[in-house]
């Protein structure tokens, strides 16, 4: 079972981090928040919305956006092409319709790739908009990762192991990147991470998975010295 009666609650501008062992159900959670997988039974609730009525694609519609563990792009595609893609189920005027330049679309076009513009120089990535995607390593992929998703202006990001893959020192300019975002775009964050220097810099709620079951939920510093925490992590503590 890889979600067992699970419940959280991320509440508005706050850094929620989710935490537990390879296994654990964190991803699932994800998945099943965005509508990729469907659970069994209970509620994913969004404002007033229960999201077990939407479809993957909708999402977006409702204030949410994600990221993923692999840093998925289109490799071909510019890094503005990349980061357009996050605006195209929002309006009427998508990238592809947008590269023909309909006379209708023009004032939308200009719009979406001002806010485009706005999230790459945020993070760092305005002087490589025309660049392929696919030349960048895999620290800029990561970014063009999260302005995709940053670009529709969620009230609600996921990010999925955002760490994954990035030296101490891009680990750290991460978090920066992560209290900008937050207070920037005034939105949520919920974290999936197995970097615990990361977590604990940025989060101030840290839920626990094991097994698929909250087994922890409170402040970093409460967590962190949880005994079942420990135990998931380390192993069973013996005594002698």
């Amino acid at each position: 079972m890889a979600l067992d009666r699970v419940s959280l609650e991320v509440e508005e501008g706050r850094i929620v981090g989710l935490i537990g062992p390879n296994g654990a159900g964190k991803t699932t959670l994800l998945n099943a928040i965005s509508r990729f997988c469907d659970p069994a039974g209970g509620h994913i609730r969004f404002g007033g919305t229960d999201l077990l009525g939407c479809r993957p694609h909708e999402i977006v519609g409702y204030g949410i956006a994600r990221t993923f563990q692999g840093a998925e792009i289109f490799p071909s595609m510019s890094v503005e092409d990349n980061v357009l893609v996050g605006l195209h189920a929002q309006h009427r005027v998508n990238v592809w319709s947008a590269a023909l330049r309909p006379p209708r679309g023009h004032g939308e076009e200009h719009w979406m790739r001002e806010r485009a513009t706005d999230v790459m120089e945020m993070l760092g990535l305005a002087a490589l908009a025309a660049v392929p995607a696919g030349a960048l390593n895999f620290m800029l992929r990561k970014r063009v990762d999260l302005a995709r998703a940053l670009v529709s202006h969620p009230r609600l990001l996921l990010l999925d192991e955002p760490a994954a893959g990035l030296t101490l020192e891009e680990s750290g300019q991460l978090g920066q990147t992560l209290r900008r975002v937050r207070d920037r775009y005034e939105c949520s964050l919920l974290l999936v991470e197995h970097d615990m220097a990361l977590v604990m810099d940025v989060c101030e709620q840290i839920v626990v998975l094991d097994f698929g079951r909250v087994i922890a939920s409170g402040p970093p510093e409460a967590v962190r010295s949880d005994p079942a925490v420990i135990e998931a992590y380390l192993g069973e503590v013996t005594r002698a």
